[in-house]
Formats: structure tokens, C-alpha cells, sequence
């Protein structure tokens, strides 16, 4: 059965805000988890993404008796644009190599669109991504809990459905609704491999094959003793092109002051698409940071930890990353939950030169996962009754939670802990405070604003009505 669109403008939105670069996404793939009603298989969660990477579409989809996931090029479900397999879910069904897919609208048979062009899932990497999110109903009898232990049964183990999600990059699967998401991917970045040495910066723009390099810009920013000294622009004539098989790369060069850090803005027809900071490793400006970047250069070990999503050694590495993460920001940091024989303590205690305490728990998962709120407010208490009994009860506590996941994938948990007093850190907190460490950090500083954001949650919550965002 055909659906109703609730909102057909933020369809022509998005399509209209992609439209310089659609002709160059080129690897399009649509990913998808559905579950058996009757005879169909109907979407509860599916990805249609807009990439520039050479993705390789899953050869291996997931079939029990009643669940179905996997992943295809656009190409393999014969349609011939994004907009066509958006306007084919809107009519209700997806036919696929291996067989039909229904969409299903909400009751009323109505799905509700909405244009993100400031994507969550982009903030982790630096980038633009822009979506169009599809939002219908499900129908299904069964119970989710035997849907998990029959795709634990399977002959290919699965831990249930968000394991599935996991496997096909779906997200954090929703409530009660269906949903698809349209994700177009950046086409424009500044080169990782970007670099300063001594007085010049060499940043190079990374554009996709197919794009026109004079519609390409690059911004920036030179910051040098926690200043701003410079700001700039280069425009895509300006630049050395080369191109490979892969992309087109535009070379350009800055003069700076010795011991500066350079931030980069890659564009293209006017719409910044990813950031990037250049820093000589020789000269950073945070001495912790220069420290630890003596044994891990590039930070690889500790932007895995900081992006683990599983429990057991995952969460223990996030601990680890997270304590390391507070050091760098000027705090001094135990961390408890790292051995068997303190698992009833926090995880963390974070202390401020002040000597103010931030008691801290990291969760791969949502805030509500294994009791954590209730658990940390608990553990909160412990430390300020400690404090008292030993005459130190002027100094002030925090609770803070962190989470790998998302602001969005949160949402639903937030304001409990906002009404708790619980400061939250989320994936996109948890980005910006690794830039930070690029320069010195008052961490008391820090502090004061995450008890100011704090007390605003609360404010907010005892007047309803007064909007603003936590992180």
C-alpha cells in the first residue's frame, strides 16, 4: 500500500542542498534491517548513503526466519538515483535481489520527512554530512526478545538486533518507528597527512573525482599562543592539482609563526564539508599532549579507545581513553574501574588544580545502560560523604557521564540525567575536547562551565519551555 508524505519540502530541501556534487557520489549503497510480518519483510532501519570511498557492498546478508539485513549497491536494486529509491519506500515497497522489502507508514499510513544538513554522525569525523530522514511505522506481532535469541541461535551468531545494526552501520535501532536515513557524505576534506614544517604550513584539499576544482576553497584559521593571529582563505585556482585514481588533491602552502597551529576548512561551492587542525609535533603548545604524543604520535590508540561501542575490554579501553583524555586537559585523574578489586567504585575521579572533583562514569552504550545514572549518582554521594568526614567538604563534586554514543542516539536519556545533575559527554563533546588539547587548558575552566551547563539543564527542566543545548 502506497504512503502519504507528511512534509515533500524537506525531500526537494535535501535533494536541492546535494545537488552540486550528487553527479560525483558515486559508491551509493543502501543498507537495511527488516523484520518478517506475515509474508513480508518490512524495514524497521535502513541507510541509503551517498559515499566517495570505493565502499564494497556486504556479500553477506543475515537471514533467519524472521529477520533480514544486509547491503547493496544501488546499482544491484536497478534504480537509477537516490531520489528514485526514496520516491519507491514513499510508494511502499523496495524490490531487491533478494526479494521484496515494504515500507510502511505510521496508522494513518503518513510518513514524516526531515531534512538534518548538519548530520550528527558526521561531527566524529570533522564533517558535513547531510540527511534526509524518512520516518514511518512498524507492524509486527512478534516480541524483540525472541527476534535476539533467535539471531543468537542462528549459524552465524548475531547478539540480537543492535548487533545486526552494528554490522551494517544502522545506528542505534529506534522505539516504535521505522526508519530510513539518506546520508550524503562530504566531498570535500583537508588531508590527514597535511603538514607544518617550522614556518610553513602545507595543508592540501582531498576533492572528489568529477567535481570542478575552481568551485573548491580552502579557509583558515593560525592560532599561536592561544590567539588567533591570522585568518584567510585560498581559492581552488590558486592551488597545485593533482589527480589519481582515487581523487583529486590541491597543494597550497601558508607562512606562520614558529610553535602556531593552523585550523583547515575544506569547501566546495561555498559549503564547508570537513575541518582539520595542522600541528608540528615538535612545537604543540599543551605540554601533556606533546608527552603522550611521544608514544602515540598520531593519537591512533587513543581515538580507538575513545570510539569503542562494545562492553568488557571495550568499555575498560574507554576508560583508559577517557582518563587519558582528562590528563591531557589538565586534570589529575585515578582510575578505579580499571581492576576486578574496585568494580563498586566510580571509574573515574578527575581532580581540578583547584582541587575540584569530577566523578566520572563511561558507558558505551546509553545513559540508562546497567543502571549507570542511578549508580553514579550513588557513587557521587559516597565521594562528597568522604570529603565531609574529612574536612574538605568545601570542595565542590560533579557528576559526569560519557558516552561513545551520539547527542541523537542520547536523546531519549537526557533528561533524566539533566534532571539529576549529571553533566553528560557524548561523541560529539568527547571531538571537541580532543581538539582542545592541542593547546594549554585551564581544566578549572572547564569545570565552571560544565556547572554552568548543569545548573541550565536544571533551570530548564524547572521552567519548561526555555530551549537550549547541554553540549
Amino acid at each position: 500500500m502506497s504512503n502519504r508524505i507528511q512534509d515533500p519540502k524537506a525531500i526537494d530541501d535535501f535533494f536541492r542542498g546535494i545537488e552540486p556534487f550528487e553527479h560525483a557520489q558515486r559508491d551509493i549503497t543502501f543498507s537495511y534491517l527488516a523484520i518478517r510480518t506475515g509474508d513480508s519483510y518490512v524495514i524497521w532501519q535502513a541507510a541509503l548513503v551517498l559515499a566517495n570511498g570505493h565502499d564494497q557492498a556486504s556479500r553477506d546478508h543475515v537471514r533467519t526466519a524472521n529477520v533480514r539485513a544486509g547491503k547493496y549497491f544501488l546499482s544491484e536494486l536497478r534504480i537509477n538515483s537516490p531520489r528514485a529509491l526514496v520516491e519507491a519506500a514513499i510508494g511502499g515497497e523496495l524490490e531487491t535481489p533478494d526479494g521484496p522489502l515494504k515500507f510502511v507508514g505510521a496508522s494513518d499510513g503518513i510518513c514524516y520527512a526531515y531534512y538534518l544538513p548538519f548530520d550528527d554522525a558526521g561531527a566524529h569525523f570533522q564533517s558535513r554530512y547531510d540527511s534526509l530522514r524518512l520516518v514511518g511505522g512498524r507492524r509486527s506481532e512478534l516480541n524483540l526478545a525472541s527476534l535476539d535469541w533467535e539471531l543468537r541461535a542462528s549459524e552465524s551468531p548475531y547478539d540480537g538486533l543492535q548487533d545486526v545494526a552494528n554490522e551494517f552501520s544502522l545506528g542505534l535501532v529506534q522505539g516504535d518507528v521505522a526508519i530510513m536515513d539518506v546520508r550524503s557524505l562530504n566531498v570535500a576534506a583537508v588531508d590527514a597527512s597535511s603538514s607544518i614544517d617550522g614556518t610553513v604550513a602545507h595543508p592540501t584539499v582531498l576533492l572528489v573525482k568529477g567535481l570542478d576544482v575552481e568551485r573548491a576553497s580552502l579557509g583558515y584559521r593560525v592560532v599561536y599562543q592561544g590567539q588567533v593571529i591570522e585568518r584567510g582563505t585560498i581559492d581552488g585556482r590558486s592551488m597545485e592539482w593533482t589527480t589519481d585514481q582515487q581523487v583529486q588533491r590541491g597543494k597550497c602552502q601558508i607562512d606562520i609563526q614558529k610553535g602556531a597551529i593552523v585550523q583547515c576548512f575544506a569547501a566546495y561551492a561555498g559549503l564547508v564539508q570537513n575541518f582539520y587542525w595542522l600541528v608540528d609535533p615538535n612545537t604543540v603548545q599543551n605540554p601533556q599532549r606533546a608527552m603522550y604524543q611521544g608514544f602515540d604520535p598520531r593519537l591512533d590508540v587513543l581515538i580507538s579507545f575513545l570510539n569503542k561501542s562494545g562492553k568488557g575490554r571495550d568499555a575498560r579501553d574507554l576508560e583508559v581513553g577517557v582518563a587519558w583524555l582528562f590528563w591531557m586537559l589538565g586534570f589529575s585523574v585515578a582510575n578505579l574501574g580499571g581492576t576486578s578489586r574496585t568494580q563498586d567504585a566510580a571509574d573515574l575521579i578527575a581532580m581540578t588544580p583547584a582541587r575540584n572533583v569530577a566523578v566520572v562514569e563511561c558507558t558505551t552504550g546509553t545513559l540508562r545502560t546497567e543502571s549507570k545514572l542511578s549508580l553514579l549518582v550513588s557513587r557521587t554521594e559516597d565521594v562528597r560523604r568522604s570529603l565531609v568526614a574529612s574536612g574538605n567538604q568545601h570542595l565542590r563534586v560533579l557528576p559526569v557521564i560519557v558516552t561513545t554514543l551520539t547527542r541523537g542516539d542520547v536523546r531519549a536519556d537526557l533528561d533524566q540525567a539533566e534532571k539529576l545533575g549529571i553533566y553528560v559527554v557524548t561523541r560529539e563533546t568527547l571531538d571537541r575536547l580532543l581538539d582542545r588539547t592541542l593547546f594549554w587548558v585551564d581544566a578549572d575552566a572547564l569545570y565552571r562551565d560544565a556547572e554552568q551547563d548543569v545548573q541550565m539543564a536544571r533551570d530548564r527542566h524547572e521552567r519548561p519551555g526555555q530551549g537550549s543545548d547541554l553540549n
